[in-house]
C-alpha cells in the first residue's frame, strides 16, 4: 500500500511562501499578506513550475510543455506570461527577487522559499507534521506495517485508533510524519496538542485539525457539512462564519451537553469519510485535555460509519505520573482490544550503524565509533541524530569528541547559533511548543520581514524548527506558525534563562499576544494568555484570563476543564488582598466553579454545594450586579435539590426583587419561575400557579432577547411542564394536555437534553395520576435514553420511580418495585430530597396495589416524615388518602374514614381538584358513609369538572351512579 515519498513529490501540489506571497496550488491561489493576487491561470502554472525547481534552471523548452501541454505556441507567449508574472509580484526584471532570465535559455526562480515541498492533498490541515530533510526511518518497518493495517482496515469501511507511545526523542512524530508522507491518497489532518495551562482547553487538537481542514482546497464541503449535522463544532471556529451566522448558531446550541457534541462529531465523520478515508493524527496528548481523552474512548467504541484512522502520540511515563485521563482510557480500551498501540524503543548498535550508513555514507561508521555513540547516547533517535549533525558540520568523526553527556551536545549547538538567533529562539522558548512568527517579531522587537529570513532558514534547515502552518491574526494578515522540532530543544533553550529573564519574558510575550492578535481573539486564547500572566507575576490578569477560559470551556460543554480553569483562579485569587473588586472576581468565579461541578454531578452533591454556599456569603457583602443574580439562582437550585423549600423560597423571593428593582426580564422569569416551582412543591398550589403564569408571560414577552445563562433548564419549558401539573390537579385536565404538548414541542425545538427532560418527566408524572401507564412507560424511556447518551447529571433519579410504577401497573411487579427503590435510592445517596415525598406516595399506591398493605403504610409514614422535615407537602393529600385506603382495606374503618376526610379537606383549602375527588371516591366506598352525604359529594365534584374526561371521573360518575340506586 505505501508508496515512495519521491513518487509523492512529484505529483503533489505545492504549498510554499517566499517573502510576503503564498503561493497554494491545490486552491489556485497566491497571496499577498493574506490578500489574494489576480493571476492568470498560465501565468500561476509557470510560477508552480519554477518554485517546485528553485534555485535551478528551467529551460523555456520544458516550461512550454509543462504549462501548455502538447499545444503549439511560440516563446513570445512564454516571455508575455513572464511580464504578467512579474507584474504580479511586483519583480523587476533588472534587480530580479524572484525570476531570474538566463537569456536565450530560460528562467530561474532565486527567493527563498520555505515549504516549497508539494502540500498534502486536498483539503489538507493547516498545520503539518514534517520530518528534518534528509532524515531516514530507521528500524522503524514493524511500526509502519501495524499503521498500514490500520489504514487498510479503515478503507474497508472501520474506525481505528493507533497510539504511538516513547520518550521524548524516541522518534514518535518522525514515523507519523512518514506515514502521513507515504499516503497522499487519504485526507489527512493534524492536530497539535499544547502543554496544558490549568486544565487545557477543551477539544484543542481536535479543533485544531478541523480548522486547517476548513482551510484547505474543498473546505466549503466540511464548513456546510458543519452547520448541517455539527453545529457545536462550527460555533467554536467563529471565524469560518459571518456575524449573522454566528448569533444565529450560538441561539441554536445554546445550552447543548458534551455528549451532543461526540454525537454531532460522530455523524460528521460519518458522512465526511463516506467516499474518501480521512487520517486523523494528534501530537502530543499526554497534553491532551479531558474533554478530548472522552472523545478518544468515544471515537474508539463508535459503531458508526466512518472510514477515520486516527493515529496518536504520548509519552506513557508523563501520562501514568501526572493520573492523565488518557492513561485509564488505554487500561480499559486495551480490555476491549479496541486500539492499538506502538511502542517504539531506541536504536540498536546496528540501527546506529545503518542511520550512520544513511546520513554519512558507506564506510565512516566503524565499530568503534558505533558503539561509543550507541553508549553515549543510549541509542536515543533525536541524540544519535544531534551527534551525527554536530559530526556533519564539524569534519570528520575523529575530530570530534562524542560528549559524555548527550545533553551537552544541544547545548553546544544552541552556543554556535548566531547571538540574535539565539535570544529570538530563547524568547520562542517561552510560548507553547508552536508560536507565530508575528508575535515573535512584536515580542522582541524585531521588524517582520527580518523575523522572517532567520525562521524560514531555520525551519528550511530542519534542526531545530518545523513549519506549523499559517494562521490568520488581526487585520486579516497572514502569520506562519512555527514550533520546536523537539520539546528538548525548546526546554534546553527556556532553561538557559535566569527566573528573572523568565518573569520579563512571559509579560513580553502576553503583551506581544494582545497586540497582535487584538481583543476580538483574546477570549480564543484566554488559556495561554493567562499561563504567561500568571509566569509574570501579573495575577490579577491571569485571574481574568483563567475566568474568560472557564466561561469558554462551558460554552464548549466541558464543564471539567471549566471547574478546572475556576478552580486555579481562586487558588491565585486567595494570594491578593480582599477588597470589593476581588471579592466580586471571586462571586464571579465561585457561580462558574458552581455551575460546571453541578453539570458534571448533580445541583445537591456537596461540592456544588460549597461553591455555592460561599457564593451567598459574598452575595450577602456585594452591591447588586449580575453575578449576585447567578449566584441566587445557583445556590436556589442547590437549595431546591436538597429539599430545603424554606431557604429556596426566600431566595426565589430575593432574585424576583432585584428583577423587579431592576427590570431585568431575565431575572423576572428565573424569579417567578423558581418561585413557581417552589411554591408548588410546598403545596401552595394557586400562587404557585399565579407565578408560573407570570413567568410564562415573560419568557414570551422577552423572546430571543433571553439570556439563557441564567438557566439550567429552558426557563418557558419549565414553566409550561409545572402548568401542566397544576392544571391537572386544579381540575383542567384539557388544559393540562395542551401544556404538556406545547412544553414538549419547545422541549424539543431547544435541542437541550435537560430541558427535554423535565418536559418528559413531568408529563410522566400527570399521565401516571391518569393512570395511562403504556404512555408513562414511553416517556420515562426517553428519559433513560437522553440521561445515557447524553451524560446527564443524577442517573435514574425521579423518572426511575415513575417508571417502575408504570411497570407495577402492567403486572411487572417486582421489576417495578425494584426500579423505584433504586431511584429513591440514587437520590438520596446523591443529597437530591426534592420530590421524595411523592415517592413515598407513589410506592405505597403500588404496594397497596399488589396486597403488601404493611409496606405500603410503612411507605406512607415515611412520605409524611419526609414533607414534614422539608416543606415538601405537595402530596401530602394523596399520602392521606393511601394510609385511608389502606386502613379501610386493614378493616380500621373509624380510622379510614379520619384519614380520607382529612385528605379531603386539605385537598379542597389546596385546591387541588383532582387530589379532591381520588380522596372522595375512596371515601365514598365506606359504607358508614351515609350514601345522601355521598351523592352531594360526588355530584359537587362532577359538576365542578364539566364535560372533562378522565379515568378518575369516569369511576366518580360510576360510584354516583351506584349511590344513587340506594334507599
Amino acid at each position: 500500500m505505501a508508496r515512495s515519498l519521491g513518487d509523492r513529490m512529484d505529483t503533489q501540489p505545492l504549498l510554499a511562501r517566499f517573502d510576503n506571497f503564498v503561493l497554494d496550488e491545490a486552491n489556485a491561489r497566491v497571496e499577498r499578506d493574506g490578500v489574494a493576487v489576480d493571476l492568470p491561470p498560465r501565468a500561476f502554472g509557470v510560477l508552480c513550475a519554477l518554485v517546485r525547481q528553485e534555485g535551478r534552471l528551467v529551460v523555456k523548452n520544458a516550461l512550454l510543455d509543462e504549462v501548455w501541454g502538447h499545444q503549439h505556441v511560440s516563446e513570445s507567449v512564454l516571455k508575455t506570461t513572464i511580464s504578467q508574472l512579474r507584474a504580479a509580484l511586483a519583480d523587476d526584471p533588472k534587480t530580479p527577487r524572484y525570476i531570474e532570465t538566463a537569456p536565450r535559455r530560460g528562467y530561474r526562480f532565486i527567493a527563498s522559499t520555505l515549504g516549497a515541498a508539494p502540500a498534502p492533498p486536498p483539503p489538507g490541515p493547516a498545520a503539518h507534521i514534517t520530518t528534518a530533510p534528509g532524515t531516514p526511518i530507521v528500524g522503524r518497518e514493524a511500526a509502519l506495517a501495524v499503521l498500514d493495517a490500520g489504514l487498510d482496515s479503515v478503507s474497508a469501511g472501520a474506525c481505528r485508533l493507533v497510539l504511538v507511545a516513547g520518550e521524548p526523542g524516541i522518534g514518535k512524530s518522525t514515523l507519523v510524519a512518514r506515514f502521513l508522507q507515504v499516503h497522499p491518497e487519504v485526507r489527512q489532518a493534524v492536530g497539535q496538542c499544547i502543554e496544558a495551562y490549568g486544565t487545557g482547553e477543551p477539544y484543542l487538537p481536535v479543533l485544531d485539525a478541523l480548522n486547517g481542514i476548513a482551510r484547505g482546497a474543498g473546505a466549503g464541503e466540511l464548513v456546510d457539512l458543519m452547520r448541517r449535522v455539527a453545529p457545536t463544532w462550527l460555533v467554536q471556529l467563529p471565524w469560518l462564519m459571518t456575524d449573522a451566522d454566528r448569533a444565529s448558531l450560538q441561539r441554536e446550541v445554546g445550552g447543548a451537553t458534551q455528549q451532543r457534541m461526540l454525537r454531532e462529531l460522530g455523524e460528521l465523520l460519518d458522512r465526511y469519510t463516506a467516499q474518501r478515508p480521512l487520517l486523523l493524527a494528534l501530537e502530543d496528548l499526554h497534553w491532551s485535555d479531558e474533554a478530548t481523552v472522552q472523545l478518544l474512548g468515544y471515537l474508539a467504541r463508535r459503531r458508526g460509519s466512518a472510514r477515520l484512522l486516527v493515529v496518536g502520540t504520548l509519552r506513557p511515563a508523563e501520562v501514568i505520573a501526572s493520573g492523565h485521563p488518557l492513561h485509564g482510557l488505554r487500561q480499559e480500551l486495551h480490555a476491549h482490544r479496541l486500539y492499538d498501540e506502538i511502542d517504539l524503543e531506541t536504536f540498536s548498535e546496528a540501527e546506529v550503524a545503518d542511520y550512520i550508513q544513511r546520513r554519512m555514507g558507506a564506510g565512516v561508521a566503524s565499530d568503534a565509533l558505533v558503539r561509543d555513540l550507541h553508549s553515549h547516547t543510549d541509542g536515543l533517535p533525536l541524540f544519535v541524530a544531534s551527534v551525527v549533525d554536530a559530526m556533519l558540520a564539524g569534519g570528520t568523526q575523529e575530530a570530534l569528541a562524542i560528549p559524555r553527556n548527550v545533553v551537552s551536545v544541544v547545548e553546544r549547538q544552541i552556543a554556535m547559533l548566531p547571538s540574535a538567533t539565539r535570544e529570538w529562539l530563547t524568547a520562542a522558548s517561552v510560548a507553547s511548543s508552536v508560536f507565530t512568527d508575528h508575535v515573535l517579531a512584536e515580542a522582541v522587537g524585531v521588524p517582520l520581514d527580518t523575523m522572517r529570513v532567520t525562521l524560514d532558514g531555520l525551519a528550511r534547515i530542519g534542526q531545530w524548527l518545523r513549519l506549523d502552518g499559517v494562521m490568520t491574526v488581526a487585520g486579516g494578515r497572514t502569520a506562519t506558525r512555527y514550533g520546536f522540532r523537539h520539546a528538548l530543544y525548546r526546554h534546553a533553550f527556556y532553561q538557559s534563562l535566569g527566573q528573572a529573564q523568565r518573569v520579563h519574558w512571559h509579560g513580553h510575550w502576553m503583551a506581544a499576544i494582545e497586540r497582535v492578535h487584538g481583543a476580538s481573539a483574546v477570549e480564543l486564547l484566554s488559556a495561554e494568555l493567562a499561563m504567561h500572566a500568571e509566569r509574570a507575576h501579573d495575577l490579577p490578569r491571569a485571574i481574568g484570563y483563567l475566568q474568560m477560559g472557564a466561561a469558554r470551556a462551558l460554552s464548549r460543554f466541558a464543564p471539567a476543564e471549566a471547574a478546572g480553569a475556576a478552580h486555579h483562579a481562586l487558588e491565585l485569587l486567595a494570594q491578593l488582598p480582599e477588597s470589593e473588586a476581588n471579592l466580586g472576581m471571586e462571586l464571579e468565579l465561585r457561580v462558574l466553579e458552581g455551575v460546571a461541578l453541578a453539570q458534571q454531578t448533580v445541583f445537591s452533591e456537596p461540592t456544588v454545594a460549597v461553591a455555592f454556599d460561599r457564593a451567598q456569603v459574598l452575595v450577602d457583602r456585594l452591591p447588586a450586579s449580575p453575578a449576585r443574580a447567578r449566584a441566587l439562582h445557583g445556590l436556589w437550585w442547590v437549595q431546591f435539590g436538597r429539599g430545603e423549600l424554606a431557604r429556596a423560597r426566600t431566595l426565589a423571593e430575593r432574585i424576583l426583587r432585584l428583577g423587579e428593582d431592576a427590570n431585568d426580564i431575565s431575572l423576572k422569569v428565573a424569579g417567578h419561575g423558581s418561585l413557581g416551582m417552589t411554591l408548588t412543591h410546598m403545596g401552595e398550589v394557586p400562587l404557585a400557579r399565579t407565578h408560573l403564569e407570570h413567568a410564562l408571560a415573560a419568557y414570551r414577552e422577552a423572546g430571543s432577547a433571553l439570556s439563557t445563562e441564567l438557566f439550567v433548564q429552558d426557563p418557558g419549558v419549565e414553566a409550561l411542564s409545572y402548568l401542566a401539573l397544576l392544571a391537572w390537579w386544579m381540575g383542567s385536565p384539557s388544559e393540562a394536555r395542551g401544556f404538556m404538548r406545547e412544553a414538549e414541542v419547545a422541549a424539543e425545538r431547544s435541542r437541550h437534553p435537560p430541558t427535554q427532560a423535565i418536559a418528559l418527566h413531568i408529563s410522566a408524572v400527570v399521565y401516571s395520576v391518569a393512570r395511562e401507564y403504556e404512555t408513562v412507560l414511553r416517556k420515562t424511556e426517553q428519559i433513560y435514553r437522553l440521561v445515557e447518551g447524553h451524560w446527564l447529571a443524577g442517573g435514574p433519579s425521579a423518572h426511575g420511580w415513575i417508571y417502575g410504577r408504570a411497570l407495577v401497573a402492567l403486572g411487572r411487579t417486582e421489576e417495578g418495585l425494584e426500579a423505584m427503590r433504586a431511584a429513591a435510592e440514587r437520590c438520596r445517596a446523591s443529597g437530591l430530597r426534592i420530590g421524595l415525598p411523592g415517592y413515598y406516595q407513589m410506592y405505597a399506591d403500588a404496594l397497596r396495589t399488589v396486597g403488601r398493605l404493611g409496606d405500603a403504610l410503612e411507605s406512607v409514614e415515611a412520605g409524611l416524615a419526609a414533607a414534614g422535615a422539608t416543606g415538601e407537602h405537595w402530596v401530602d393529600g394523596p399520602l392521606l388518602r393511601v394510609r385511608g385506603e389502606l386502613r379501610r382495606e386493614k378493616g380500621e374503618a373509624d380510622a379510614a374514614r379520619a384519614d380520607l376526610e382529612a385528605a379531603m379537606a386539605y385537598s379542597r383549602e389546596r385546591r387541588t381538584l383532582q387530589h379532591e375527588l381520588e380522596a372522595t371516591v375512596a371515601w365514598a366506598r365506606l359504607p358508614q358513609v351515609p350514601a345522601r352525604e355521598k351523592r352531594r359529594a360526588l355530584d359537587d365534584l362532577i359538576a365542578r369538572y364539566g364535560n372533562e374526561l378522565t379515568w378518575m371521573l369516569d369511576e366518580a360518575r360510576r360510584l354516583r351512579d351506584a349511590v344513587v340506586t340506594l334507599p
